[in-house]
C-alpha cells in the first residue's frame, strides 16, 4: 500500500466571530488549526506549533517529517467582509523554513503518493526540483 505524503504549511486561522464587522472593527475570534493539508511540515518551537503538533497527532497522522524551528508558527486572520467575500491578513514565520535533506525526501516519495502545496514561489521551485529527481 503507498503512503500519502503532504508537503505543505500548517497554520493558525484566527476566525472572526463578528457578524459584518470585517478585519478592521472584528474583536471576536476563535483559534483554528488551519494551512495546506500536511504531514512534513515546519512549525515554530512555541505553543502554536505544539498545538497544531498534537492535533494532527490526534488523528495517528505520522509527524516524523515536522520539523521545529526557531520562528514563530504562521498565523493568519480571517473574517467576513460586509460584501460576503472573505478577508485574509497573515503574519508569515514558519513555513518559509522548511528543508528536508535528499535522503529524507528519497525516504518520504519512496512508494509514496505526493501532494505539494507550497505558496512560497522559492520553497515551491526548490521542492518541485526534488519531485522530478525521484
Amino acid at each position: 500500500m503507498k503512503k500519502v505524503v503532504c508537503i505543505g504549511e500548517m497554520l493558525i486561522d484566527f476566525v472572526y466571530v463578528d457578524t459584518n464587522a470585517g478585519l478592521s472593527k472584528g474583536s471576536n475570534f476563535i483559534k483554528k488549526p488551519s494551512g495546506a493539508p500536511a504531514n512534513v511540515a515546519a512549525l515554530g518551537n512555541e505553543p502554536f506549533g505544539t498545538y497544531l503538533k498534537n492535533e494532527v497527532v490526534d488523528y495517528h497522522v505520522n509527524t516524523d517529517f515536522v520539523e521545529t524551528v526557531d520562528m514563530p508558527t504562521t498565523l493568519a486572520a480571517v473574517s467576513l467582509a460586509y460584501d460576503g467575500e472573505r478577508e485574509f491578513a497573515f503574519n508569515r514565520g514558519d513555513d518559509e523554513h522548511l528543508t528536508l535533506s535528499d535522503i529524507a525526501m528519497a525516504t518520504l516519495l519512496n512508494n509514496a503518493i505526493c501532494q505539494l502545496v507550497l505558496f512560497s514561489t522559492q520553497k515551491r521551485s526548490s521542492f518541485s526540483s526534488y519531485l522530478h529527481k525521484y
